[in-house]
């Protein structure tokens, strides 16, 4: 098996044979994965495409459900449904594909391991990853539930308006990540075009470097004036997941996945985000952006807020519901499978820091 070196380097030239790169924005994450094992894990899911199947074949065999892909504990976040209610959930599927329901609690059970071993959770692993299962297989038994923050969800909600941001603030920061951009690519113009309101006025464009996993891509900032203030639409390049360079389906071509996902998964839809003309396009706001932990109050629920998170991961996977029942018989049939198969994952990801570490020039 090749190394952490290798597989990257495979990676970005496939990446390159399919777009333009931002060479300053993947020498930041080539940086950034120097600071933690975490970090590390967000931004080389190409890695986890590679090592899941060979370490844990057992859990490939697993019922195939449309899956996020890339589901980790900072994978979450707001957005505002076309009724105007606030909603949590998995905030980004860059990386949605047909895949072993398995891998995305393995990989949310990861990072929360990750999450202990820095001190952002307080609970064992062990609780973790039976609060991630417990929560999952429960929203699964009874056939889900979007996480609707209105009357219900009240805990959770309470969580997630705490680090809704003050718009002066919110735009501050963004200003702070904007920088001026070149020529922008017509197709962007246009894509970016149709998903503004009709009396917005014209759009000045920026570039933005955010995220780990996604830099190196194309990102782009349209920030209008409607109505007296600012609005935002984002406009980032977008290609089929990872998991399809390492494991082609067989007879297919390389497929993106997001709009299918987004549509049937299990929860109130977010209007603005799409893919058009291969970029996928959101709205950035105070209320529509993804949570970090240390976002989140100190006095926080952390069970609540992981049965949530395994409870969301199935409220995506039912959006392949004809695999339900296969998947309750695989979790009644299996009992303790998330733990040991977290500890593998952390394992592995640990060593390929420490060759990153090693053998990377960037320091």
């Amino acid at each position: 098996m090749a190394d952490i070196h290798t597989a990257t380097l495979a990676y970005e030239r496939w990446f390159a044979e399919h777009t333009k790169i931002v060479q300053a924005d993947l020498d930041q994450k080539h940086k950034l994965m120097h600071t933690s094992p975490f970090i590390l894990l967000r931004g080389t899911f190409y890695r986890w495409a590679e090592l899941f199947p060979l370490a844990l074949p057992e859990l490939m065999k697993a019922p195939i459900v449309l899956s996020a892909g890339d589901l980790h504990i900072e994978n979450f976040g707001t957005w505002r449904d076309a009724e105007g209610r606030l909603n949590w959930g998995v905030n980004d599927f860059d990386e949605a594909h047909p895949l072993p329901f398995t891998n995305d609690l393995v990989r949310l059970a990861t990072s929360a391991a990750f999450a202990i071993e820095e001190g952002k959770l307080s609970l064992s692993l062990k609780d973790a990853c039976q609060v991630i299962a417990d929560g999952y297989k429960e929203a699964l038994t009874r056939s889900g539930r979007p996480f609707v923050l209105a009357e219900k969800n009240r805990d959770l909600g309470k969580m997630a308006r705490n680090r809704l941001k003050d718009p002066r603030d919110f735009f501050d920061k963004l200003d702070t990540q904007a920088k001026t951009a070149g020529t922008v690519p017509a197709v962007v113009v246009q894509v970016i075009n149709s998903a503004l309101p009709r009396n917005a006025s014209k759009p000045a464009y920026f570039q933005r470097q955010a995220g780990v996993g996604s830099l190196g891509r194309q990102r782009y900032l349209a920030v209008c004036e409607l109505g007296g203030s600012r609005i935002v639409r984002e406009a980032k390049v977008m290609l089929p997941s990872a998991w399809s360079l390492l494991h082609p389906e067989e007879g297919k071509e390389p497929t993106i996945y997001l709009n299918e996902l987004s549509e049937r998964c299990l929860r109130s839809h977010d209007p603005f985000l799409r893919v058009d003309n291969g970029w996928v396009i959101r709205r950035l706001a105070p209320d529509c952006a993804r949570i970090e932990l240390n976002e989140l109050p100190d006095e926080r629920d952390e069970r609540a807020l992981l049965e949530a998170m395994g409870a969301e991961a199935a409220n995506v996977h039912l959006g392949t519901p004809k695999a339900r029942a296969a998947v309750l018989r695989f979790l009644n049939k299996n009992s303790n499978w998330l733990l040991p198969a977290a500890k593998k994952m952390v394992q592995l990801t640990k060593k390929d820091f420490r060759d990153w570490r090693a053998g990377s020039k960037t320091k």
